[in-house]
């Protein structure tokens, strides 16, 4: 009997192409000549392509499971305003009343890109370019460009599959800012996002901000990374996470926070983000009295902001931690900590500040922490803190090694260490370390220099005396013996130098040339034969043998005669 086939499938996906004038040159496969109609006549599984040309509809999409695709290339910088073309670029484009959006994703695992989607002119000036919602996910929406609408995205999700907004233009979205809530908004939320990616899109001139995720319900599992603002209000207003990431983004001229966590944030991470230029850097700040605690703001790069780096405003942040930023250039603090009753339990650490205008470093909360504030203060590198001693000014340790000419098999060398402090403060009168490696082959005959313990055996040096800054210690000797079979060539020296209250390790090298010493042969036992040297005459024993008789004796011989 013959194997049976499997059952073919019910339906195979098709592809239904769109070309707002009916078929063209470009498109002589059309068969619709709206995007709605497409959709309706569509099933699951199905792709509608939308060829160039303008497209002046609502786009309701109440199916699962399909793709809507145009052909609208991405500009090389979202920054730079060219008007698009509806002959390489398919374009929605409907300037009648909606407050909903010109795009309404409606069902689970759509698809959407390739469009331009622009000038929604809205209800009471309210409305988006596209629109999910929030019973839904695993919308996958890439490569658009969204500009002229009241907020370019109303981002929606119930998080049961992951959604993804990526790699879009979305500019100048303003459309009546000031009059409607969401107005001025790149992207925005408010009625629940959950398992979302927000990443590697370009944001320009949104006035209220990039990126909105606002308190009326709780934003969860939200990744918002690699992403670019320009001059957009702000690259991120975030409020009511949980268990949030916001990292590796960069907002350059913003006009507010280019970062703002706002009302109620929990376990939300801001890590790496690289913002220049603007008014505030990151700053967190309150609407009702519900601070932000279990964030993380470390590893961020801030210079040139208007006023604060990094700034807590009253009441918003608690048992969180500031740490390993550089902060540069501000024109007010570098990172200050405000105080009206709240902002307590963090802890500021190993952050770079400088060059701030006012302070460095400003904790203006009342505690048992550092500096009789409520947070704790360590390790950070700063010249200015108020109030005084809540960033000491810290030492940065230097450390040279040199020698003079080449070492030579058969005598000693002589290395100089010296320890220097480049920092702004003295070290803190914890011990200094200094310790060596030999190259190869090399031994230590001695290791000394004035105000130094130092050990021949480990080769370390120590002192805890403290160290101004812009002075040196007094310089170590480390003398070594070069053997007459270590090996030619080149080695190399390192030392290290750590303590005193700076919490880097700092290193020098010091390569060494080795060379042959001339008078090392000298030194071989070694035996010289002047003249040849005769081999001695066996000359055997002459012992009786009772198996022999006895010989007579030989006579003697005559002397031999004279002659006269």
């Amino acid at each position: 009997m013959a194997a049976a086939l499997p059952a073919a499938p019910s339906y195979a996906a098709s592809t239904l192409i769109v070309s707002a004038g009916g078929p063209t040159a470009t498109c002589p496969n059309a068969t619709y000549t709206t995007i709605g109609a497409a959709v309706t006549a569509a099933v699951a599984g199905d792709t509608i392509h939308v060829c160039p040309g303008t497209y002046n509809e609502i786009v309701e999409v109440t199916k699962p499971d399909l793709t809507l695709e145009g052909e609208t290339t991405l500009p090389q910088n979202c920054d730079q305003f060219v008007a698009p073309d509806p002959t390489v670029d398919s374009i929605i484009d409907f300037t009648s009343a909606t407050g909903e959006g010109l795009v309404n994703l409606r069902e689970d695992n759509i698809q959407f890109r390739g469009f331009t989607v622009q000038n929604n002119q809205g209800s009471n000036l309210g409305g988006y370019g596209i629109n999910t919602s929030v019973a839904h996910s695993g919308y996958l929406i890439t490569n658009n460009v969204i500009q002229g609408n009241p907020a370019g995205m109303y981002y929606n999700a119930s998080g049961a599959t992951q959604s993804e907004v990526a790699r879009n233009c979305i500019r100048l979205n303003n459309t009546g800012f000031q009059v409607q809530p969401a107005a001025g908004n790149g992207i925005y939320s408010d009625q629940g996002l959950d398992n979302a990616l927000i990443d590697n899109n370009a944001f320009f001139q949104n006035k209220n901000g990039a990126i909105t995720l606002d308190k009326y319900q709780n934003t969860v599992r939200v990744n918002i990374h690699h992403n670019v603002s320009h001059q957009d209000e702000s690259l991120l207003n975030i409020f009511r996470s949980n268990d949030s990431l916001v990292t590796d983004n960069q907002a350059v001229g913003n006009t507010g926070p280019a970062i703002f966590i706002g009302d109620d944030n929990h376990v939300l991470q801001v890590l790496r983000n690289n913002i220049q230029g603007g008014y505030h850097g990151i700053r967190s700040d309150t609407f009702v009295p519900l601070p932000s605690d279990q964030v993380q703001i470390s590893n961020n790069t801030i210079q040139n902001v208007t006023r604060d780096g990094i700034s807590v405003g009253p009441n918003s942040l608690t048992n969180s931690t500031i740490s390993d930023n550089s902060v540069s250039s501000s024109g007010h603090d570098g990172v200050l900590i405000e105080n009206n009753g709240g902002n307590g339990g963090n802890t500021v650490t190993r952050n770079v500040l400088q060059n701030s205008t006012l302070y460095d470093c400003e904790d203006l909360t009342t505690g048992t922490g550092t500096a009789g504030t409520a947070n704790t203060w360590t390790a950070n590198q700063a010249a200015t803190s108020n109030p005084a001693g809540l960033c000491p000014r810290r030492p940065s340790l230097t450390i040279k090694k040199t020698h003079v000419g080449d070492f030579t098999g058969g005598q000693n060398g002589t290395y100089t260490i010296t320890v220097g402090n480049a920092g702004p403060g003295s070290t803190d009168g914890s011990t200094v370390t200094v310790h060596d490696v030999l190259p190869q082959g090399l031994t230590a005959a001695s290791l000394s220099g004035t105000g130094w313990i130092c050990s021949v055996a480990t080769l370390t040096c120590t002192r805890s005396d403290a160290l101004a800054a812009g002075a040196s210690y007094p310089a170590i000797t480390l003398t070594v013996d070069v053997p007459c079979n270590c090996e030619v060539g080149q080695g190399i020296n390192t030392v290290t130098v750590t303590g005193g209250g700076d919490s880097t390790t700092h290193t020098a090298t010091d390569p060494t040339t080795i060379k042959h010493g001339k008078l090392c042969g000298l030194h071989k036992p070694h035996t010289h034969h002047w003249f040849p040297m005769l081999p001695t005459p066996f000359i055997p024993s002459v012992l009786p043998n009772p198996f022999m008789p006895s010989m007579p004796a030989m006579p003697s011989m005559p002397p031999l005669p004279v002659r006269h």
